[in-house]
């Protein structure tokens, strides 16, 4: 009676189940968070929207994922003790702020909704990376690879399946999937807290120094944090501006229902689900300079 529950603890302790519960998790979120690329022509649809208006739409969840970017890692650092239940929470915060959306009725409430979404999304990455850094520290590229992996799998298979289950089922309700959609989050994100809980606590070495938000502005001194930085505005730039047009493209000139925009839409990420594990292979053996830069 006194082996099982050992053998539970020994296998939410062990670090493939602990990578595979936070990769499975970032695709979990990012399952929701790429359906909006499948909403987005039926709320312009929905609404008679202008190209001009949808911009605006797109800006407004954008800011909201990319405004607490400058503070989600000071929280983070802040609350290490509490980083197995950040990353339950972020996920669960994502669904029902998407829920939200799906009850208000103007739309500028949407895009607000949405940019709820966004935002709780961006507390996910940095305890996430923390924690498979700290835990593997000697494979740590290897580690956050197969986490980008778990992204690049849940924007693809998000895209195809929310498209799938619009066109099949839904008749194109984007309302009611958003708020069914609420209730199995709340299961998965029981269960994601109770295998990372099960995990042992990280061994992080202790600071004699707080961490403070003006830490943040002396990292831009250094020219390596400026460069990775702007390579990832520009990457950013090119795929939110594909991500945002191409979806009305597909639906209004082609012609296409939920089903065939949401597989193309897949189309764009899954070359890369493999490729990502590969990367993190190449780059804690050869160095993670080459590898960023291919």
């Amino acid at each position: 009676m006194s082996s099982q529950p050992a053998q539970r603890s020994s296998f939410r302790a062990s670090g493939p189940a602990y990578i595979a519960t936070i990769s499975v998790g970032h695709g979990l979120k990012h399952w929701y968070l790429a359906a909006f690329a499948v909403f987005l022509p039926l709320i312009e649809r929905e609404y008679a929207m202008s190209a001009l208006a949808i911009s605006a739409f797109v800006t407004v969840r954008s800011a909201g994922a990319g405004l607490p970017n400058f503070f989600a890692g000071y929280v983070a650092d802040r609350l290490q003790r509490h980083w197995a239940v950040m990353l339950p929470v972020s996920f669960l915060l994502v669904a029902l702020a998407m829920m939200l959306a799906g009850f208000l009725p103007w739309v500028w409430g949407v895009a607000a909704a949405f940019a709820l979404a966004a935002m709780a999304a961006s507390f996910w990455h940095p305890p996430a990376i923390s924690m498979l850094a700290s835990r593997f520290a000697e494979r740590r590229g290897m580690a956050i690879a197969f986490h980008g992996a778990g992204s690049g799998a849940g924007e693809a298979l998000g895209p195809l399946g929310v498209g799938l289950i619009l066109a099949a089922v839904l008749s194109d309700d984007w309302r009611i999937y958003v708020i069914v959609s609420a209730v199995p989050a709340v299961a998965l994100a029981a269960g994601l807290y109770w295998m990372l809980s099960g995990a042992p606590p990280i061994e992080r070495p202790k600071s004699t120094e707080p961490v403070r938000v003006r830490d943040f502005f002396t990292l831009l001194q250094y020219p390596v944090y400026r460069t990775l930085a702007y390579a990832n505005f520009s990457r950013s730039f090119a795929h939110f501006g594909l991500l945002v047009f191409l979806p009305l493209y597909l639906a209004n000139d082609l012609g296409m229902d939920s089903r065939g925009v949401g597989f193309h839409i897949a189309l764009l990420t899954l070359l890369g689900v493999p490729l990502g594990p590969l990367f993190g292979y190449l780059s804690d053996r050869i160095g993670r300079r080459i590898p960023l830069v291919v």
